[in-house]
């Protein structure tokens, strides 16, 4: 279950493009392609040059809270509190 917070901040970003008549690039991810991306540099420059990633899964997220980082937008699990 998405954060509804998160999921409210992803709509928001997502309509505010519409409303403006933007084209942006929003993908859906997990940990399993960003280990790809670490590896494949075409797939991280197409992360890098998306509007927006929503993260599916609590693993990034877990791995930014341990990091001392701010979770990502959009995930399928809560954060770490």
């Amino acid at each position: 279950m998405e954060s509804s917070a998160d999921a409210d901040t992803l709509l928001q970003r997502l309509a505010g493009w519409i409303r403006e008549g933007e084209r942006k690039l929003v993908l859906s991810s997990n940990v399993h392609a960003f280990n790809l991306a670490y590896e494949l540099d075409w797939l991280r420059q197409l992360f890098e040059q998306a509007g927006a990633v929503r993260m599916d899964g609590a693993g990034i997220r877990w791995a930014a809270w341990l990091l001392g980082l701010k979770p990502p937008l959009a995930c399928s699990s809560p954060a770490p509190s």
